[in-house]
């Protein structure tokens, strides 16, 4: 018996296969501040509150990839993928599509909240300390048609975004990246997130209906979907292991309400997995 264990603990450190050889030779990402992963230390970008450790950083650096181009900015909307971002009458960043062209061969886009500032009005403007009463009041007193329409609108507009991406690279994987979880499914946290009652209630709603939007977008389109929302269970701001910052700032651990460095590690594994598996 102590020899047959003793074959099996050999068995146990015998070396593992490496893993898939990637064939990638450009990457381009595309996005907003939870695709740039401002707050995370090492800076990258100042003005787009880019890090260089966000999830295309180790998702290139992981897979060997020499030649990339990292576009993905704060506040991005889906308009400055087509369009220069501007921030106080000067451009910030290029049209971002303008970096995808023939040669790139793996393509990451994380985009869409910050369309007709859906994402401020989720997260911020109900918020006790910004006290915005009558601005928080108004919002929720609008119909929950008015929200229907706005991410509809989002979902078409990264629909066509996709599609752009594809006609620009079209021997290219291109992966949609969705949005994480910020709430638990139910109960709160009010240090971390203080939202309660309706404003919850629409966050939650928002961010299971978009990723379950992009989830068949991307099916439509032939493209790769990274279900965060799905993968994040667990990992809210309530959490213990939070893959998303509360409302106190998250010093080298990212910007008050956005990703972590979790969050990046955990997204970069993914465009890895699908980069792998489409060599």
């Amino acid at each position: 018996m102590v020899g047959c264990a003793l074959l099996l603990s050999a068995c146990g450190t015998q070396e593992q296969p490496p893993p898939p050889a990637s064939t990638v030779t450009r990457m381009v990402s595309l996005g907003d501040s939870y695709a740039a992963g401002p707050g995370i230390s090492p800076v990258a970008d100042p003005v787009c509150f880019r890090s260089a450790a966000n999830y295309a950083a180790l998702a290139a650096e992981e897979l060997g990839v020499l030649d990339r181009e990292d576009v993905t900015c704060g506040g991005a909307t889906t308009a400055n993928l087509v369009r220069s971002q501007e921030h106080d009458g000067g451009a910030i960043n290029q049209p971002q599509l303008s970096a995808v062209d023939a040669s790139t061969d793996l393509v990451t886009l994380g985009i869409g909240l910050n369309d007709s500032g859906l994402s401020v009005t989720l997260l911020y403007v109900c918020l006790p300390a910004l006290n915005q009463q009558e601005a928080c009041q108004k919002y929720l007193a609008t119909p929950d048609r008015v929200l229907h329409k706005a991410l509809a609108q989002v979902v078409r507009q990264v629909r066509l975004s996709l599609t752009s991406i594809k006609e620009r690279a079209p021997k290219a994987t291109v992966i949609l990246v969705g949005y994480p979880h910020m709430l638990p499914d139910q109960g709160a946290c009010p240090d971390k997130l203080p939202l309660d009652g309706k404003s919850a209630t629409r966050l939650r709603w928002v961010l299971r209906q978009v990723n379950a939007d992009y989830r068949k977008v991307a099916a439509d389109l032939g493209v790769s979907y990274l279900d965060m929302y799905t993968a994040s269970a667990g990992h809210d701001v309530c959490s213990t292991s939070p893959w998303v910052n509360g409302v106190k700032n998250g010093g080298a651990n990212g910007a008050p309400l956005h990703p972590t460095p979790a969050f990046e590690r955990a997204v970069a594994e993914r465009i890895v997995a699908v980069a792998r598996g489409a060599s």
